[in-house]
């Protein structure tokens, strides 16, 4: 005879639990996700054996693995697409080489579907990896929730018009300023490209009279990630991604380079990649940086009222601005799509995806997410709201990785020492990109 049925959640904590309390070398770790597993059960059962790492699940796979080096047997929980999509790397590295007793417990797992980044879709897409999930989205009544921005963002992200991504997180670049430095500069928040260069200049200042630059203009990422950046010029100017050899796009490549060559911008700007960005403005030596949401949190609590922001400006030829993004995606090979279909569903406008809101501030801004309160509370997130409309993405050519990976920083390196021109420089990203 069958038993009660009950959610696999619910008999999973139920049965942790049980062995738990069985078993004290048994602990349990969560990426504040302990309310969704259901391993908030055992924390209240146990709570001296419980550990709740916060959302970062490479640090919940690695902290479990050191436990188990200790003698203790943990249970690292998160939702299923999460410990994969977030941790392969430390599930590999830290678990499964020396071969470590942990057990890895993934809940809401949709059937093969995982988390995606939109650089790799379109060699996975044409592949045939990829399910195209168009006649899904087209029947599901809640898909207006999510932008046209969105969708059309992920339709580009395969080169073919398809629906074999489907979004999840998108988050818009735009410009993070001190609004004490802009009233020391006497700069207003600029509204076109030549008013952000100008304040640009007057930004870059000498505040205690020796001589020497101590705040400058802008917090330039010239090495890793900062290719983002530079789409934010390029359209600004007139030009695009498609063709990055034209007299537009040299124009704009020479005005992003000049701030470096100019000192508006820090000397550490040709190695910089995020965490020199960050540092940079955390310390105060920059006055303005572009990054997206995620980062709001740490900026309101660090300045208070003394941090805003703007999208990047542009002009009469053109605004853009380049949106980070984690989509979903389900596999061809998946036997039940309609399933993998629904948890989807449950992590955007669903419960998941309001869970997940709640804890990173990372979503698509639909109305279960604008209804919370963390959404009322982050002046930030109308910002973001706003970048999405001139938000797009990179071509998804072949050979995108490629260029962002390998091609991109010292190239760009080289054009801010002045060691090959902008032509030169542009011409061997243009033939990174595309192929030509």
């Amino acid at each position: 005879m069958l038993g009660e049925l009950i959610a696999t959640r619910d008999a999973f904590s139920k049965a942790l639990v049980e062995f738990g309390s069985e078993n004290k070398k048994v602990v349990v770790l969560d990426a504040d996700l302990a309310h969704a597993t259901m391993s908030c059960k055992f924390q209240e059962a146990v709570p001296e054996r419980f550990f709740n790492v916060g959302i970062a699940e490479a640090d919940l796979v690695d902290m479990a693995a050191g436990l188990s080096t200790t003698g203790k047997i943990p249970f690292a929980c998160t939702f299923a697409v999460f410990s994969t999509g977030r941790a392969f790397e430390q599930i590999r590295n830290s678990i499964a080489y020396p071969r470590l007793n942990v057990k890895i417990c993934g809940s809401h797992g949709g059937p093969d579907i995982s988390t995606f980044k939109v650089s790799s879709a379109k060699l996975y897409a044409s592949n045939g990896l990829l399910a195209d999930m168009t006649s899904s989205v087209d029947a599901w009544e809640d898909a207006s929730q999510i932008s046209d921005a969105a969708w059309q963002i992920a339709r580009d992200g395969t080169g073919d018009g398809t629906l074999s991504l489907l979004p999840w997180i998108l988050e818009p670049l735009y410009v993070y300023y001190r609004p004490s430095y802009f009233e020391a500069a006497d700069v207003e928040v600029p509204t076109t490209i030549d008013e952000f260069m100008d304040a640009v200049e007057k930004l870059t200042r000498d505040t205690d009279g020796d001589g020497v630059t101590d705040v400058y203009g802008y917090g330039m990422r010239g090495a890793g990630g900062g290719h983002e950046h530079l789409g934010n010029f390029l359209y600004a100017y007139g030009a695009s991604w498609d063709d990055l050899t034209t007299p537009e796009a040299v124009e704009a490549y020479k005005a992003y380079l000049s701030i470096y060559q100019n000192g508006y911008a820090p000397e550490s700007a040709v190695n910089a990649a995020f965490a020199e960005l960050t540092d940079g403005f955390s310390s105060g030596l920059t006055s303005m940086i572009i990054h997206h949401i995620g980062s709001s949190t740490q900026w309101i609590e660090q300045f208070g009222d003394d941090v805003d922001a703007f999208v990047f400006p542009g002009s009469d030829k053109g605004q853009w601005t380049c949106t980070g993004d984690t989509e979903m995606a389900i596999l061809e090979n998946c036997e039940n799509k309609e399933a993998a279909f629904e948890f989807y569903k449950f992590m955007t406008t669903g419960e998941g995806g309001t869970i997940w809101f709640k804890g990173t501030g990372k979503g698509l801004g639909t109305p279960n997410i604008t209804a919370t309160e963390e959404y009322a509370a982050n002046r930030f997130q109308a910002v973001s709201a706003e970048g999405m409309a001139v938000a797009g993405i990179l071509p998804p050519t072949e050979t995108l990785s490629e260029f962002i990976n390998n091609v991109w920083a010292p190239t760009n390196q080289q054009a801010l020492l002045g060691e090959i021109t902008p032509e030169e420089a542009l011409a061997i990203m243009n033939e990174a990109l595309h192929g030509e």
